[in-house]
């Protein structure tokens, strides 16, 4: 009977063995069929160590550990900062003229009057949340898609720039000149735009809700299908501005320049117009404002 058993204990670990074996053939044949079709894994490049690179005009510094660098008057004119990080980095009166910083990490850091003429700041996973770009020059700067969200522009010369796209929510823009820039689609949900320049800048289909545009300069500005719910309007140069199709819910135009301006098709009642100029102005119904028509259109 004991040879009984043990050979039944020889067949269930021959058994035992031979199944593993076919298990483990399977699973090595099925493994790789998992991995079809899987999206790939986008890993960004690992960072270098760049202590040993002059910070010089053209200098490559993609992809650099610049965390907390001091770096205030530097010449990086022409060089190439794209994917580098530069949290809390300083580069006040920094020369990034034609700089490349696409991708490129710049939450926190100070800018002071660093000239970043020309400089290709594009790029969707941009980050400069908080970033300090206060009085900087972005004259023509390429800010496609940019993460600009909460960051300091004040008195900020960004002229001729390009900022499609780009998310500038929260971000603090008080008497910055943005002349003939082009903010199409950007998100500009609670800006600080008081006092800010935006003679002839293309803001069409922009999300201006909740804005602050007080004393703002919107002289022959393109604001077609832009969204102005509940922003705040008061005293804006508003003069042959084009607004037609925006939503002007709730926001405030007291006291609004609205001479001349296009307000076809608008939709929404804005909470008020009180005292707003709007001589000339082709109101929503497409009708055209008599001169004298001061908070409210006369047709």
């Amino acid at each position: 009977m004991g040879a009984n058993v043990n050979s039944k204990r020889m067949g269930i670990a021959a058994l035992a063995a031979t199944v593993a074996l076919v298990l483990g053939a399977c699973s090595s044949q099925t493994e790789p069929a998992r991995d079809v079709g899987a999206p790939p894994t986008t890993q960004a490049p690992a960072l270098r160590d760049c202590s040993d690179i002059p910070k010089e005009p053209k200098a490559d510094l993609s992809n650099c550990d610049l965390i907390g660098a001091y770096l205030s008057g530097a010449n990086l004119t022409g060089a190439n900062l794209s994917g580098a990080d530069l949290r809390v980095a300083t580069l006040t009166e920094a020369n990034l003229t034609e700089a490349t910083l696409t991708k490129a990490d710049l939450e926190g850091a100070d800018l002071l009057r660093a000239n970043l003429t020309g400089a290709n700041l594009s790029g969707a996973d941009r980050r400069s949340r908080g970033a300090n770009l206060t009085k900087a020059n972005l004259h023509g700067a390429d800010l496609r898609r940019a993460n600009l969200y909460e960051a300091d522009l004040r008195e900020a010369n960004l002229t001729r720039a390009t900022l499609t796209g780009a998310d500038v929510r929260w971000a603090i823009l008080t008497g910055a000149d943005l002349r003939e820039a082009d903010l199409r689609e950007a998100k500009l949900n609670g800006a600080d735009l008081r006092e800010a320049n935006l003679d002839h800048t293309s803001l069409g289909s922009a999300d201006l809700s909740d804005a602050n545009l007080q004393h703002a300069d919107l002289t022959g500005a393109t604001l077609t299908k832009a969204n102005l719910l509940s922003a705040d309007l008061p005293r804006a140069n508003l003069r042959r501005a084009n607004l037609s199709k925006a939503n002007l819910a709730i926001a405030n135009l007291t006291e609004a320049n609205l001479r001349g301006a296009d307000l076809s098709g608008a939709h929404g009642d804005p909470a008020t117009i009180h005292r707003a100029d709007l001589s000339g102005a082709t109101w929503k119904n497409g009708k055209t404002c008599k001169e004298g028509s001061i908070g409210k259109c006369k047709t």
